[in-house]
C-alpha cells in the first residue's frame, strides 16, 4: 500500500519548519558566550611540576648521594692516613686509589680541585703555552688546529693583523671550541683554557697547531704541550706513605676543604627536601570546599541550557526521520 503525502505536504513543512526554527533558537540559546575560565581542575592540584621536573630532580639526588659517598670515603681514607702518619697502616694504596679513580667513583661530580659540580661536567683548568705575541701581535697569522688520533677532527682560524688581546682570544674560542675548549683571562693576564675532564685524556696528547711561520711553523703540526693547573688532587698523589710538615698540611687542607663541600652537599639536600615536599599535593580541607563549590556554581549555572537543549531535542523527535532527511536534504 502506497500512502501520499503531497495533500497535507504544505501543512507539514510549515510545521516542520516552525519546529525547526524553534530548535535553531534553542540552540543558540544553549550556547552561551565563550568565557575565559581557569581549567578544571586546575594543573597545580594534579601536579605542581611536569614529569620532566621529576626526572631532573632524580637526577639531582643521584648526583647528590654520589658525590657525599665518595668525599665521605675518601675522608675516612685522609683521617687514617693522619692518624697512622704515614707509616706502615697509612694504606697509601689505598689513597692512590682513591685519588686516581676519582672521576669514576664520584660519576664526575667532584673535580680535581675537590669542589662538587652537580650541574655540569666536571671541568679541567689548563695553559696552552701559547706565546704572548699571539695576542698582542697577531698578524694576520691563519692558524690550524688538530686533535684526535690520525688529526681526524680540524679547526681553523684566521687572527686579524690589529685586534686586541681580548678580540684574539674571542677567534681561539670559536675555533677551538669545536674541541670543547674555552679560554678566559685571569687576574694576572695570563690565559687559561677549560675543558671538560673526560675528555682531557684525548686532549692532552694530541692537540697540535700548525701557522704561516709566523708564530708556529708552517711545514708540520707542532704538538701542544697543555700544562694543568695545581690542584689538591696532585698535591695529595705525591703522598706515597711519607709524613713531614708538607704532607701534614696538605693532608689538613684537604680535610678541610672537604667539610666545606660537605657542608655545601647538606644546602643542596635541605633545598632538594623543599622542593620534593612542594611537588606533594596540597588538597586541605578548604582546597576541597573550594573545588566542590566551584563545581556546584557551574552545573547550577548551566542547568537552564540542558533544559533547552533536552526541549530542541524532544521536538526534533517528534518529527518522523524521513521527513527531517527529506528537509535537509
Amino acid at each position: 500500500m502506497q500512502v501520499s503525502l503531497s495533500p497535507t505536504k504544505t501543512h507539514l513543512t510549515q510545521t516542520a519548519a516552525a519546529r525547526t526554527n524553534k530548535m535553531q533558537q534553542a540552540a543558540r540559546v544553549s550556547t552561551p558566550a565563550k568565557v575565559t575560565t581557569p581549567d578544571f581542575p586546575e594543573p597545580a592540584l594534579l601536579s605542581r611540576k611536569p614529569a620532566r621536573y621529576n626526572t631532573q630532580l632524580n637526577a639531582q639526588l643521584t648526583a647528590i648521594q654520589q658525590a657525599e659517598d665518595y668525599l665521605q670515603n675518601l675522608e675516612g681514607v685522609l683521617l687514617h692516613y693522619r692518624h697512622t702518619k704515614g707509616q706502615a697502616g697509612a694504606r697509601p694504596a689505598e689513597l692512590q686509589q682513591q685519588l686516581t679513580q676519582r672521576l669514576q667513583q664520584s660519576a664526575g661530580t667532584v673535580d680535581r680541585q675537590l669542589n662538587v659540580t652537580l650541574t655540569q661536567a666536571s671541568q679541567i683548568q689548563f695553559s696552552l703555552g701559547f706565546p704572548s705575541e699571539l695576542f698582542f701581535q697577531p698578524q694576520g697569522e691563519t692558524l690550524i688546529f688538530a686533535a684526535g688520533k690520525g688529526y681526524n677532527h680540524l679547526a681553523a682560524v684566521t687572527l686579524p693583523e690589529t685586534s686586541s688581546p681580548r678580540q684574539i682570544l674571542a677567534h681561539l674560542n670559536t675555533c677551538l671550541g669545536k674541541f670543547g675548549i674555552h679560554g678566559e683571562f685571569g687576574p694576572k693576564g695570563e690565559c687559561q683554557f677549560t675543558a671538560n675532564e673526560s675528555h682531557w685524556d684525548e686532549l692532552k696528547g694530541s692537540l697540535r697547531v700548525r701557522g704561516e711561520g709566523v708564530h708556529f711553523p708552517a711545514d708540520s703540526f707542532t704538538l701542544l704541550s697543555p700544562m694543568t693547573q695545581a690542584s689538591p688532587v696532585d698535591n695529595l698523589q705525591q703522598l706515597t706513605g711519607m709524613w713531614n710538615n708538607v704532607a701534614r698540611r696538605e693532608v689538613e687542607q684537604a680535610l678541610h676543604h672537604i667539610t666545606h663541600q660537605q657542608t655545601t652537599l647538606r644546602q643542596h639536600k635541605a633545598s632538594v627536601t623543599v622542593r620534593i615536599r612542594e611537588m606533594s599535593p596540597a588538597l586541605t580541607t578548604q582546597h576541597v570546599q573550594q573545588t566542590a563549590q566551584g563545581l556546584a556554581r557551574q552545573l547550577a549555572s548551566s542547568r537552564n541550557h540542558f533544559e533547552q537543549l533536552a526541549q530542541a531535542l524532544s521536538a526534533q523527535a517528534n518529527i518522523p526521520q524521513a521527513t527531517v532527511r527529506h528537509l535537509l536534504g
